[in-house]
């Protein structure tokens, strides 16, 4: 890391954690270009087992965060994900789960989405782009019509709708620039969306891609990779800073090893971790060093970006 990029996080630590992504695996039934994680229908081996769940549940017993994530990969794929949703919902007052929307139908349950409801987990969907030849592009083929027919069923069974349980929608960009100001493409979103599909959704976040993984792999073959590192780095925003999703939570993946963030995870950074579900650390001292990179200007460029989407003013 460069003493330029060093000196933008110097000093950055954990506060505390009281939000954890939970990644069960990167087993996905898609290969998009932005995947940082490079997920896909071949990590099949790369999912939490069964034996993870009591660990983990231990350790949210003790941790008690308030809010947990489920991510992936496509975390319906996990044949044991209405298990360990099962166990976890008592244990926080928010739980969320992040979906591509094309992998929902392919759960092994078929009632998963009425389970979902019933339990008030809250989804939060990728359609990064409200046009379908983009959305193809950066998906696959046939992934728009799909994602905009799930969410239809989502909306009848009252995901989305006023009263009925949140729908959040993730929007990032299928090229190398950073996305416009969230609450622009928010109405956008709703204007195209409902006007065209009858959609409806209870917000939106924007998310700046990560130059890891797929997205780096493709900007470097393109000849971009430079130059889109030096827009991040050049639209560093110091008021970003203070809202770092790394400084209150922390991501633990489907081997039960602790990170500061996904895309940490994705980068191993540190290697295998800086700590597991298993070290007895865990359950009196979270640690407070985070992991940082090249990779993290995309969180403080412009408005900034997390999983939950812009940091600074608009």
């Amino acid at each position: 890391m460069s003493d330029d990029i060093s000196n933008k996080f110097k000093g950055l630590k954990r506060k505390s954690v009281s939000h954890i992504s939970l990644n069960i695996g990167i087993l996905c039934n898609q290969e998009c270009r932005h995947c940082h994680l490079e997920a896909g229908p071949g990590k099949k081996d790369e999912v939490m087992q069964a034996g993870m769940i009591p660990r983990l549940i231990e350790y949210l017993k003790y941790s008690r965060p308030e809010s947990l994530e489920i991510t992936g990969g496509a975390p319906e794929l996990n044949e044991n994900i209405v298990t360990l949703i099962r166990e976890i919902r008592p244990l926080v007052k928010k739980l969320t789960m992040r979906t591509n929307l094309t992998a929902m139908s392919l759960c092994s349950s078929s009632s998963f989405p009425d389970f979902l409801y019933d339990n008030k987990v809250g989804l939060v969907a990728s359609l990064p782009c409200h046009n379908e030849a983009k959305v193809n592009e950066q998906r696959g083929r046939g992934v728009f019509e799909k994602s905009i027919r799930q969410l239809n069923y989502l909306n009848s069974l009252g995901f989305g709708v006023e009263g009925g349980v949140p729908v959040t929608l993730v929007y990032n960009p299928v090229d190398h620039f950073m996305p416009p100001q969230q609450m622009d493409v928010e109405e956008v979103f709703r204007e195209k969306l409902t006007g065209s599909y009858g959609i409806k959704f209870t917000d939106l976040v924007t998310m700046t891609n990560v130059p890891v993984g797929r997205f780096a792999a493709d900007l470097k073959e393109r000849g971009y990779f430079k130059s889109y590192v030096k827009i991040l780095s050049d639209s560093f925003n110091d008021d970003t800073l203070p809202r770092l999703m790394c400084l209150d939570q922390v991501t633990i993946d489907w081997r039960g090893r602790f990170y500061d963030c996904d895309f940490n995870l994705a980068l191993d950074l540190p290697r295998g971790g800086w700590s597991g579900l298993d070290s007895r650390r865990d359950k009196h001292e979270i640690g407070r060093k985070i992991y940082t990179g090249y990779h993290c200007l995309a969180c403080t460029a412009g408005s900034g970006s997390s999983c939950h989407g812009s940091l600074a003013g608009e």
